[in-house]
């Protein structure tokens, strides 16, 4: 029988009410767990992330464990720190976890020494998930590990697959979740020579666990006990949630749902990496499995949906008008270059080497812009492009003088996505006067009337 998916700290509602009592009353230990900080990797002095396990609290530093505050039958509390914290990283191999004094929390100093221990063993991939997770504050879950589950997979039905973040989004009819997987632009899993990298394994078998009808109840149900929990956290801190946290907490007849596909983000992303080349084949084949993939140069670039909860479609569209209108300077200034060709030698051998379009820095710097302001949108752009408004708005400079920030996002997309097919097609796009349009058009759109379409559906 697979183990319930809950998310909790007593085995019943009396028992979970006893825990917060006692929590609310602040012994010390708890009061310094709530007041402890740590630097990020980002530079910003952030409190522990406290999440909500089955029946214990688990507080992070910068992703990894500080330590577990679990609960007895009689709510009394009680401690547990890695192994390697108290025996060193040489430690004989047992359980993970051993007991810890809970009383020496009550001295900070105690404390710190493990919060310094816990940021010693964290790896940048942890750093970066903290930093997304810190910077969105509807994130209500990290490593959330998926009980075991044989009808996954039988072959593995010992193993916990572990998610990295769980965040609130916006919906239709209420708030949904939405489950993230997170790597370093490194990270060889994104990788494969027949491009079926393992990452796409370890997202499927968390789809696979999450379609489960009776799985999806679980999950849906546990973490709307976890907002109600994490709720109560962010008072005693005398601090507030995310404004969806909030909802779910507050109005237990609130729609909530999730998304049974995983996203796939990767950070420390370099579009001007010599590999980089090298890595759009994999990025393809990422992209091509269905999850939205995100990208983003640093951990605190990324920008999940959920950041977009408390904007209008108006302010969303002025702001990456913004985006594309502050290189009107760049790209009419004189002598501007958006790329050059490269034409290596021939070799000694007679082998003769093709030549490749090297973007400017300030080229290089709007592509990665129009991927990260969303510019890049999600639709059928080779079918479109060969419509007669497809036509018109992608070799026609005036047409593009009177498009819609919905023409713009097409028409960027088809350049940027066909300068994949054929290289320095993007550079041909500037040198022609429809790249100088398209930035002279997001100028001119910022003076006229608010735009009072939908958002676009960005590829990610």
């Amino acid at each position: 029988m697979p183990t319930v998916f809950r998310r909790r700290l007593g085995s019943s509602e009396t028992k979970t009410n006893a825990i917060l009592k006692l929590l609310r009353a602040k012994p010390k230990w708890w009061n310094n767990v709530l007041n402890a900080s740590y630097r990020g990797l980002d530079g910003k002095t952030r409190q522990l992330l406290v999440a909500v396990r089955d029946g214990y609290l688990n507080a992070y530093a910068d992703g990894q464990s500080v330590l577990r505050i679990g609960f007895a039958a009689n709510g009394q509390p009680r401690c547990e720190v890695h192994r390697q914290y108290v025996f060193g990283p040489q430690a004989e191999a047992g359980a993970d976890y051993v007991v810890y004094d809970l009383s020496q929390v009550d001295d900070p100093n105690a404390l710190r020494q493990l919060i310094d221990t816990a940021l010693y063993y964290a790896g940048d991939e942890k750093r970066g998930v903290a930093t997304i997770a810190a910077n969105h504050p509807n994130t209500i879950d990290v490593e959330m590990a998926l009980p075991a589950n044989d009808q996954v997979d039988p072959a593995v039905a010992g193993v916990a697959p572990r998610l990295d973040l769980v965040v609130l989004e916006r919906t239709d009819d209420g708030v949904g979740l939405a489950f993230y997987e997170a790597k370093l632009f490194e990270n060889g899993e994104l990788r494969a020579e027949n491009l079926r990298p393992r990452v796409l394994d370890q997202l499927r078998t968390y789809a696979a666990y999450l379609e489960g009808q009776e799985r999806r109840g679980q999950v849906i149900e546990a973490y709307r006990n976890a907002c109600v929990i994490l709720r109560e956290i962010a008072e005693m801190r005398g601090s507030a949630v995310g404004t969806l946290v909030h909802e779910v907490a507050e109005n237990p007849w609130l729609h909530l749902d999730l998304d049974p596909k995983p996203r796939l983000i990767v950070f420390g992303y370099d579009a001007s990496h010599p590999s980089h080349k090298h890595w759009l084949r994999h990025e393809k084949a990422l992209r091509d499995s269905g999850h939205a993939l995100l990208l983003g140069e640093r951990a605190e670039d990324v920008q999940l949906p959920s950041c977009l909860e408390k904007v209008t479609v108006e302010e969303y569209v002025r702001a990456n008008l913004q985006g594309l209108a502050r290189f009107v300077p760049i790209f009419t200034a004189p002598g501007f270059r958006f790329g050059t060709w490269d034409h290596p030698p021939s070799r000694a051998s007679g082998i003769h080497v093709l030549p490749s379009c090297l973007l400017s820095d300030e080229g290089q710097e709007f592509y990665e812009a129009v991927y990260k302001l969303g510019w890049v949108t999600q639709f059928q752009w080779s079918e479109w492009m060969h419509t007669p408004e497809g036509r018109e708005l992608t070799e026609n400079p005036d047409r593009i003088a009177e498009a819609t920030p919905d023409q713009l996002a097409k028409v960027i997309t088809v350049f940027v996505r066909g300068d994949r097919f054929n290289e320095g097609s993007l550079n041909s796009k500037f040198e022609s006067g429809l790249l100088t349009a398209i930035v002279r058009r997001a100028e001119a759109l910022l003076q006229m009337p608010p735009y009072s379409g939908e958002l676009p559906t960005t590829e990610q």
